[in-house]
């Protein structure tokens, strides 16, 4: 499976290959991530319904770059215009992206769990 990168962001091939410019869309969220775009949590939060199956795994191992690179205290910050649903939903993404995704780049999945991995974020998630 080919992996290409964006900013530095693994986009796993399932993105790649899909028909409806989702790769397009989850580039400009990394981009806008990047930037500390306050609304760049509500447009990941969109990418979801677009997904299903190794998407929706893929998907969480790209939040959890994301959060990777811009640190959990503006990871943080830029959950403070979500309700508790929008919330619950990234957590959950999260949660997918530590348990399926390659985030220490070693070739296996890592198993993680966020109380361990992003503890403020947990909290306030």
């Amino acid at each position: 499976m080919s992996v290409k990168e964006y900013e530095g962001i693994k986009i796993p091939y399932s993105i790649q290959i899909r028909e409806d410019f989702l790769d397009r869309k989850v580039r400009n969220v990394i981009k806008s991530s990047l930037k500390y775009e306050q609304n760049t949590l509500k447009d990941f939060i969109k990418l979801t319904d677009k997904v299903d199956g190794e998407s929706s795994y893929d998907l969480g191992f790209v939040l959890t770059q994301i959060i990777n690179r811009i640190g959990e205290q503006k990871f943080i910050e830029l959950t403070r215009n979500l309700n508790s649903a929008e919330r619950k939903l990234l957590k959950n993404y999260i949660e997918v992206g530590l348990e399926y995704g390659d985030n220490n780049h070693d070739g296996e999945v890592d198993n993680e769990r966020i109380e361990n991995v992003y503890k403020k974020i947990n909290e306030i998630l």
